[in-house]
């Protein structure tokens, strides 16, 4: 083997050291610039050979290099299992309310979030709705209405009209991943914005008694699940069971964080 000029033994010297502080930002205990110091001064202060020297440090810091490359890979592997499970248990949360395909780039999430408010539409809001007829409430009641209509209404096959912004978006950015998910995360919080407004109201009805306590209207036409969860109860009932579904939705979605709610 050829013998080193000072030049170039300065380049070996100044690379390892310029590796050690690189990946010390990602492992400062595998990456330690100062044994490395203290051994290069040593040599030095020795007049040991400093050729072998560093032909045994270059060898040191790669097998480092190569063992810290396999632990990321591990980790990522682990992240990765993490976050599959997350997701899993997210869903697992969700299973329960309708799952309506609407496009095949669309969100899983968003399709569970949108069965579950036509579902809250044609339960939920027909019985608000006939709880309070012709009160003055139902105009404070509506603006939230309005919202939540806007992603439950579905007219004959067509899908909703905040579904059918969301495929326009969709298809406008050819399936960009990263506009998907932005869309996405502004339909839920939008519509879990009214689900805690609406909340307040029904809470603030209930404690002022601002409501007639009758038999709640259940109707022979109403869908299954709606006879099955309100009929027979009084108003008050209906009222508190209909607050607890929006709080359910709220925290199956995971919303309660971005809101700044607890319930």
């Amino acid at each position: 083997m050829a013998e080193l000029s000072d030049l170039e033994i300065q380049a070996i010297v100044t690379k390892i050291r310029e590796e050690y502080k690189h990946y010390a930002k990602e492992n400062p205990k595998m990456f330690k610039l100062l044994p490395f110091e203290e051994r290069y001064t040593e040599v030095l202060r020795s007049r040991a050979n400093i050729q072998s020297f560093l032909h045994a440090e270059v060898e040191f810091l790669e097998k480092l290099k190569q063992l810290h490359e396999e632990n990321k890979k591990k980790a990522e592997i682990r992240n990765s299992n993490t976050i599959e499970k997350i997701i899993q248990e997210q869903e697992e949360k969700i299973k329960h309310y309708p799952k309506i395909d609407f496009h095949p780039s669309a969100r899983n999430d968003l399709k569970y979030f949108y069965g579950a408010m036509v579902e809250f539409v044609e339960n939920e809001l027909v019985l608000l709705n006939r709880i309070f007829k012709g009160t003055p409430e139902i105009r404070t009641l509506q603006d939230h209405f309005i919202v939540i209509e806007r992603i439950g209404v579905r007219y004959k096959t067509n899908p909703s009209m905040r579904i059918v912004e969301h495929i326009n978006t969709i298809n406008n950015f050819r399936g960009n991943s990263s506009k998907i998910e932005q869309d996405t995360q502004v339909i839920i919080r939008d519509t879990c914005i009214a689900l805690k407004n609406l909340i307040l109201n029904l809470d603030d009805i209930l404690h002022k008694n601002r409501f007639h306590e009758e038999r709640t209207p259940i109707e022979e036409k109403d869908p299954p699940k709606l006879k099955a969860l309100y009929e027979g109860l009084n108003n008050s009932k209906t009222i508190q069971k209909i607050i607890d579904r929006c709080k359910g939705i709220i925290a199956d979605f995971r919303m309660e964080g971005i809101l700044g709610w607890k319930h």
